[in-house]
């Protein structure tokens, strides 16, 4: 509902199958028309370090300049962008990535979270690790985001994709920060929009763009992608980490937000947490659990 000619595709490492079988598993839960398919990953350690961030030297000094899982994340985010556009120029783009959960009752929430985004749209984010700084508009079921920690789902609109392929294709940051940092940068252009609660969580704390020995397939497992997901749909977060506030009330004033949002430190446009509560649904309502 609401989006044209959806395109999906979920970034996924072949030797991700744990992942694969539950997420195809829990997307085709959900009964939408569209299918998906898998967006093949660009493995940086295959990369001469000189080629990452195109420096054309091998550059250990800031941010994730020494680090080839960001490289190849970006690579691959910006690869599938240049595709689906190729493909479609009229399709939107939809990208998760392979560990996310759903959120119970997710069409629900999406029908109210779409049609109530503005129209000016071109991104949406559907869920993210964390705020990193404070939205720009609070609404009752949407923000309007300004700097989104993390790539686990997200839209573009069909007349803004070549846009933001070829804004990502300047590398404007050169390795001192991932995608999702670079994204922040075009928020001002292309108007981002995230639901007030987020509509995907993940379930595993392994991360393929994280230093090699910490992203292997060994860091996970059926079971613990199975026992992660049923604690998310148990208690899913109804909101995101602040990562600039201290507690409740209290911004860090060591972050440079550079937004007048926060004149109120305890509103909904600053600190009214820095973790958000959780949902506590009644034991029957976890139904949707395919594939976990």
């Amino acid at each position: 509902e609401g989006l044209t000619q959806p395109l999906v595709y979920v970034v996924s490492m072949p030797e991700r199958t744990p992942r694969r079988q539950r997420f195809a598993s829990s997307f085709a839960g959900l009964q939408l028309r569209e299918s998906f398919e898998w967006a093949p990953v660009v493995d940086g350690t295959l990369m001469p370090e000189e080629l990452w961030w195109m420096k054309g030297f091998a550059d250990n000094s800031s941010g994730d300049s020494g680090n080839p899982g960001q490289w190849a994340s970006y690579v691959t985010h910006l690869a599938i962008m240049r595709e689906g556009y190729e493909r479609c120029p009229s399709c939107d783009l939809v990208v998760f990535e392979d560990n996310v959960v759903f959120r119970p009752n997710f069409l629900n929430h999406w029908s109210r979270f779409i049609r109530a985004v503005p129209d000016d749209w071109a991104v949406l984010r559907l869920g993210g690790q964390s705020l990193w700084e404070p939205p720009s508009e609070v609404f009752g079921d949407y923000i309007r985001t300004s700097s989104v920690a993390s790539t686990w789902g997200y839209i573009v609109r069909a007349k803004h994709v070549q846009s933001l392929a070829d804004l990502l294709a300047t590398l404007p940051e050169k390795g001192t920060g991932g995608i999702d940092a670079v994204m922040h940068k075009f928020t001002r252009q292309l108007a981002s929009y995230a639901p007030q609660v987020p509509l995907v969580h993940v379930a595993s704390g392994c991360h393929d763009t994280a230093a090699i020995e910490s992203s292997r397939s060994e860091c996970e497992s059926p079971d613990s992608l199975k026992t992660e997901a049923l604690q998310l749909l148990k208690a899913w977060p109804l909101g995101y980490t602040r990562s600039y506030c201290v507690t409740r009330g209290h911004s860090d004033k060591t972050f440079d937000i550079g937004q007048t949002s926060c004149a109120d430190d305890v509103s909904d446009l600053c600190c009214p947490y820095r973790d958000p509560p959780l949902e506590q649904p009644l034991a029957n309502k976890v139904t949707q659990v395919h594939g976990t």
